[in-house]
């Protein structure tokens, strides 16, 4: 044998087809992978949509709403010898829930005047006009006479700030009903001209 001849150049790589089946398996998942995603970024998008549409268009706090937290936040200063504070943050609460509620000039009146007018517009009635009158009153005393309160007169004081937000609260909602109610029956009434 000749040495020439024993040598052969190196074969090129054996190239293994693939199946079809391989290729088309292949594609599926491709897409289906594309798919999945596309879904998912979409229900993402559309969840951030809804979270930003519901911050945007949120309604702003109802009076009754910005009283309670006042309300609230006025519990804290609670503590004795702190009467006159306490007393201004309750009275200053409820009169500018009425003045934003039924538009009364409420901080800019003395605690008479404004019993006045609201007993003469016919705004609250009975009970409702009676927790108010005793409230402004006993508040009044701990900002004019520095009358100071135990701690459980403190809380009596709070209780009667929710107590009326409470029954004006309700009693707006009656006086709405009714009103609805008096409206229909002007729509539907008719005169008899006979």
């Amino acid at each position: 044998m000749n040495a020439q001849t024993d040598i052969h150049d190196i074969l090129p790589p054996l190239e293994i087809p693939w199946p079809l089946w391989l290729w088309a398996a292949i594609i599926a998942t491709a897409v289906l992978l594309f798919i999945v995603f596309y879904w998912l970024i979409r229900k993402y998008l559309k969840r951030l949509r809804q979270k930003r549409a519901k911050a945007q268009y949120a309604p702003p706090p109802t009076p009754y709403e910005l009283a309670l937290k006042a309300l609230d936040e006025a519990q804290q200063l609670m503590s004795p010898g702190n009467d006159h504070a306490l007393s201004i943050a309750l009275s200053d609460t409820i009169r500018v829930y009425l003045e934003k509620e039924y538009v009364l000039p409420a901080p800019e009146r003395t605690t008479e005047e404004f019993l006045h007018d609201v007993s003469a517009q016919l705004l609250f009635r009975g009970e409702t006009l009676d927790i108010l009158s005793l409230f402004l009153q006993q508040c009044d005393l701990a900002k004019f006479a520095k009358q100071a309160f135990t701690p459980e007169q403190q809380k009596v004081l709070l209780d009667k700030a929710k107590k009326f937000l409470e029954h004006a609260q309700k009693q707006k909602y009656v006086f709405h009903q009714q009103e609805k109610s008096v409206q229909k029956a002007l729509k539907t009434w008719k005169p008899d001209y006979s």
